[in-house]
């Protein structure tokens, strides 16, 4: 079935307002929000770094800073939010012959995306198959949206149905949250002479990270009211605790 995507018709407007403004003709980004079985929402397109050059053309996209900042957003902006695609700025006519570039860079997002522990691991089933590519048309200014299986070799991609909306940060809200650990760690001997600041804390975080692996449930306060752990909302009320 097609996918249905929401997108924040504002960040779309803003977005592309921004690049009109510094007479961009193409550019890329990445696209944050939270995919589910029901619908995608997109709600922040965050560009690269510029790669453009004066004719309009790119020869390659920043990977590297696509990859680190899907871990950024998956390990600290939890309760389904990831990055869900990439998005490309720049005529339509140019989206053709980056079909190879687009496909390659989704398949290895979900790729570092699945190396990542996902707090849900009804999520990580229903969000592993398929990755978004948006298109912003630089002269036009219309917007399409293509699901991409990235575990399908044949490259192929279906179109999603893309409704942009000025409502969809209704159905999220922020929570600040403080968590306080007592911990209790045994970290190896550390040789007399060899002991320095980065070694000794390597060790610490190693051993933190392993208790924190543990931890399945845990019990919060949201407007000063007690709540225990419930199903994280986002793979379809299944799965992991939050």
């Amino acid at each position: 079935s097609m996918r249905v995507v929401a997108a924040a018709s504002g960040a779309v407007e803003e977005e592309m307002a921004r690049r009109f403004e510094r007479k961009e003709l193409v550019g890329t980004g990445i696209l944050v929000g939270r995919m589910t079985a029901q619908r995608d929402t997109v709600l922040f397109f965050i560009p690269t770094p510029d790669m453009g050059d004066e004719k309009g053309t790119w020869s390659s996209v920043d990977e590297s800073w696509i990859f680190e900042h899907a871990v950024e957003v998956q390990r600290m902006l939890p309760g389904g939010l990831m990055v869900m695609g990439i998005y490309f700025f720049c005529p339509t006519d140019q989206v053709g012959a980056k079909a190879n570039v687009a496909f390659s860079t989704l398949r290895r997002l979900a790729k570092v995306q699945s190396s990542i522990c996902f707090l849900d691991q009804q999520d990580e089933m229903e969000n592993g198959a398929e990755r978004l590519f948006f298109h912003m048309c630089s002269k036009t200014r219309k917007s399409t949206c293509k699901a991409y299986n990235v575990k399908d070799t044949s490259k192929g991609s279906h179109p999603a149905e893309l409704k942009l909306q000025g409502d969809v940060f209704n159905g999220f809200f922020g929570v600040n949250s403080s968590f306080h650990f007592s911990l209790s760690i045994n970290i190896p001997r550390v040789e007399e002479g060899t002991v320095n600041h980065s070694k000794i804390s390597g060790l610490i975080k190693e051993k933190v990270r392993e208790k924190l692996a543990c931890i399945s449930t845990c019990i919060s306060t949201i407007d000063e009211a007690l709540v225990g752990s419930e199903p994280l909302a986002g793979g379809g009320g299944k799965g992991g605790k939050g």
